[in-house]
């Protein structure tokens, strides 16, 4: 029993694939998830079960992440129309679960597990017939020491759903090259608010101020993501710097859930936030990377911070200019930003040490009037007009006194 115990954690800590077939005439749809042919359940003495209807059969992995205990099921490729984060039920031992895009090709399902627990029944049930799969998983609870001995991303797949550059960008262009990253996306929504997503919003955002920008000559535009699927924090910056940017845009419109906030917001990296709620801001986003399966375990070695920091010294002023340039055209072209449009947090997609970075709250999709601005074309126009004539004012401002900054 304990051989058998300590192969199946093995396999389970690496990787489980299995293929299923599906009729041909099924071969050009993408498979979904039967949303209400599929269940989560508790048994007795801790187990809880998955049961996962599929209108047909997919590639799939099996993996558990820890901080907190997730159980991570990755699919090529799944939709989840009609499934919402209440319809599989409610557990005891599964409190919430997500679903989403987390790169071309691959979908996820996430399950926060409230203890340690280890899968000890697989079960594909495969119809012929009408091309139809069920995936059943069974759980039951493990001692912790147990659970962290197997929890992790494989190497395989972090090597695998890493962007290539070369493929997902092209070749770097020269000139001056703005990266716009539009925050969350895929399995990460960001706030919500009815029907409403951050990450719909700001992808739709940074498409209009990649045209913005396009405008200038010299001037060459590189997106985060293309489409609604999950881009890690550190592979943004890897994107970024493949890229060869000469200025990171991070796209954000957050909902506060104590007091009112509105009006556009620029922010710059601080290991200390200039307030509580600029801290939990960065907290909050932080958690959504961890929730949505990310690993983030590995941190840098001493010396790799060392060397980060002091690339910072050049980039933090640079940074720092560039959000004031912004705010000053924001200011002027909109005619309305936060009232305290300058802040710093400790965002983790700031921290290249070698770009000039700032995170953008557009606005606050908590409040009715910042809503219908993110939604308004018009508003969106002058928001883009503005953001780009206030980088590119940086950025000759910037040219200008490099010669002194040198001596």
């Amino acid at each position: 029993m304990k051989v058998w115990r300590s192969i199946r954690r093995a396999v389970y800590a690496v990787i489980c694939v299995c293929v299923l077939f599906g009729h041909s005439t099924q071969a050009q749809t993408l498979a979904r998830v039967i949303a209400d042919q599929s269940t989560i359940q508790d048994h007795i003495w801790g187990q809880v079960s998955i049961e996962l209807a599929l209108t047909k059969g997919v590639p799939y992995r099996i993996f558990f992440l820890n901080g907190p205990d997730r159980l991570v099921i990755d699919f090529n490729e799944l939709r989840f129309d009609g499934l919402t984060a209440t319809t599989l039920g409610q557990a005891e031992e599964i409190p919430a679960y997500r679903f989403g895009s987390i790169g071309p090709g691959w979908s996820r399902m996430v399950f926060d597990l409230s203890r340690p627990m280890e899968l000890v029944r697989e079960n594909l049930a495969f119809d012929p017939q009408q091309g139809l799969a069920k995936l059943t998983l069974k759980l039951r609870p493990s001692e912790r020491e147990d659970f962290d001995a197997v929890a992790g991303v494989p190497d395989t797949l972090r090597a695998e759903q890493r962007p290539e550059p070369s493929l997902t960008l092209g070749p770097p262009s020269e000139g001056f090259v703005v990266f716009i990253d539009a925050g969350h996306g895929g399995i990460d929504p960001g706030a919500v608010e009815g029907a409403l997503t951050e990450a719909e919003l700001m992808m739709s955002l940074a498409r209009r101020l990649r045209e913005e920008f396009r405008k200038y000559d010299g001037v060459s535009v590189v997106l985060s993501r293309s489409d609604d699927h999950f881009v890690s924090l550190e592979d943004r910056i890897a994107l970024a710097h493949a890229a060869q940017a000469n200025v990171f845009l991070s796209l954000h419109a957050d909902a506060v859930t104590e007091g009112v906030a509105r009006g556009a917001t620029v922010y710059t990296l601080s290991e200390n936030a200039s307030d509580e709620a600029s801290a939990k801001l960065a907290e909050r986003h932080r958690r959504d990377e961890i929730l949505a399966g990310v690993d983030l375990g590995q941190a840098d070695d001493e010396i790799a911070n060392v060397l980060m920091d002091m690339a910072r010294r050049d980039t933090g002023p640079k940074s720092i200019a560039l959000a004031q340039a912004v705010i000053e055209a924001l200011r002027v072209g909109m005619g309305d930003v936060n009232s305290r449009p300058h802040r710093t947090a400790d965002f983790s997609v700031l921290k290249s040490a070698s770009i000039p970075s700032i995170l953008i709250e557009a606005g606050f999709l908590s409040t009715r009037q910042d809503r219908e601005n993110l939604m308004d074309p018009a508003w969106r126009s002058k928001f883009a007009q503005s953001v780009a004539l206030g980088v590119l004012t940086w950025a000759d401002q910037d040219k200008l006194i490099a010669p002194l900054r040198r001596q």
